[in-house]
């Protein structure tokens, strides 16, 4: 009932706001939708959790599905990259290791300025740091 409330201020508060509020009728209406739809979610909800009471001898009876299911995730995880990754970093091996991703991420060619007066510095000038570089862990 409090909720009922709540809900029936909201949409009477909005409704208030707009420059164009809707009929009294309107939001009643809207509020017997919300309503309805309420309580057939609160009824599937009970019913879920009807299906599933003993959770132990659920997990038992389905064991072998879980491992099947963790084995193709783990599967998944050593995917070898895709063609248009290798031919971005400039392989054409069918797998990339994580040394020369890194070499090649870093190398000065990948990002060389792209005009030469960019490239032009000073005597003595401290040498730049590149901020585009992507380091990748082993964790």
């Amino acid at each position: 009932m409090i909720a009922r409330f709540n809900k029936w201020i909201a949409l009477y508060n909005s409704s208030i706001d707009t420059s164009r509020p809707k009929p009294l009728s309107r939001l009643r209406q809207e509020l017997r939708e919300w309503e309805r739809t309420r309580l057939e979610d609160m009824s599937e909800r009970k019913n879920r959790e009807k299906k599933i009471k003993d959770t132990t001898t659920y997990l038992a009876s389905n064991a072998s599905q879980f491992a099947a299911l963790t084995a193709q995730v783990k599967a998944r995880v050593k995917v070898k990259p895709r063609a248009d990754d290798r031919e971005a970093f400039g392989s054409t091996n069918a797998a990339v290791s994580k040394p020369d991703l890194v070499r090649q991420l870093t190398s000065p060619s990948t990002y060389a300025p792209s005009s030469p007066m960019s490239s032009r510095k000073p005597p003595g000038a401290p040498p730049t740091v590149d901020h585009n570089v992507i380091l990748i862990s082993d964790d």
